[in-house]
């Protein structure tokens, strides 16, 4: 049986004033966060207080996660406002099928923004288990991953899907979009299933984190990174939520029908949300929880107790 091709034009643009108004939204908190994540990369890069293998985890998942809110706009953004489709026809004018592989890559950021969550929780239960690993050892560990990272992200795409789920590319001079409907079926059960098992995993770390640290609580140190890796771990997982049940949710769709026409109708804003929720928080959580970027931009030195210390960076 031959597969269902949906083949739709993009410059019919909605003039929807929802749809419109919370992608501005999202572009206005948006925009100022991945300077903010900018700021951290290159911070943590040069700053003295920075030097521990855990920051340069830290900055991959910083540059994974800019270049996967900036994907969001080629595959899904731009198209839903009148002034992004002139731009996206350029595009894909001089770069065709960009846009096509922009939706490659947002699968592919998807395993790698899990893998990288994992890999720090990883880190830090390594670290409280061993204390005496070298930042020789964690350089290799973190050359080893990011490789391993780099390869299996793309692996989900090429072996079980088969092909472009969405192709985008100019049909008599007309931005188009061609949809395998029995493929982003597939796709999205696939997708799907991936979600529960990387939530599933990241709660085990997480909680194994908690578990591990509670062990240790005779000792003062430990009492203040017990809060930390708790918060941390837990936000994480918590974060991976909405990203997973959206998923879920969508797969359950295509064969029961059950969202009303207006969550159909702006499926892409909502999963803009859900994904933003992940991508943009780090820096944020730095903030809130990070020892060392709290005393440099928030002057807590003098709340620093004399304790015995564990180097878990």
């Amino acid at each position: 049986m031959s597969d269902s091709i949906t083949i739709t034009s993009m410059e019919i643009v909605s003039l929807d004033v929802w749809t419109i108004g919370l992608t501005y939204f999202q572009a206005f908190y948006g925009i100022p966060s991945v300077f903010l994540m900018l700021f951290f990369f290159f911070f943590f890069a040069f700053g003295k207080r920075y030097i521990g293998p855990f920051y340069r985890i830290v900055q991959l998942d910083l540059l994974v996660n800019i270049l996967c809110y900036l994907n969001t706009w080629l595959t899904m953004r731009l198209e839903k406002i009148p002034i992004g489709i002139p731009f996206l026809k350029v595009l894909e004018h001089y770069l065709p099928g960009l846009q096509t592989f922009s939706r490659f890559l947002a699968n592919y950021f998807m395993h790698f923004q899990f893998l990288t969550a994992a890999f720090m929780s990883v880190h830090r239960i390594i670290m409280m288990k061993k204390r005496n690993t070298t930042k020789l050892f964690w350089r290799k560990m973190l050359a080893g991953f990011t490789f391993f990272a780099v390869i299996y992200s793309f692996l989900p795409n090429l072996v079980l899907y088969h092909g472009f789920i969405t192709k985008i590319e100019l049909v008599g001079g007309t931005l188009s979009r061609t949809k395998n409907d029995a493929l982003f079926k597939k796709g999205a059960n696939i997708t799907a299933v991936f979600a529960f098992f990387y939530f599933l995993i990241l709660a085990f770390l997480g909680s194994y984190s908690v578990f591990t640290v509670s062990k240790l609580k005779k000792m003062n140190a430990v009492v203040s990174i017990t809060k930390t890796l708790t918060k941390v771990a837990y936000t994480y997982c918590f974060l991976y939520v909405g990203i997973l049940l959206w998923t879920v949710f969508t797969a359950i769709d295509s064969y029961v029908d059950w969202f009303p026409k207006i969550i159909k109708e702006n499926n892409t804003v909502i999963l803009g949300f859900f994904s933003d929720l992940m991508t943009l928080s780090l820096p944020y959580l730095l903030l809130r929880l990070d020892g060392n970027v709290k005393r440099d931009f928030f002057n807590k030195s003098n709340e620093i107790k004399k304790v015995i210390v564990i180097d878990i960076s």
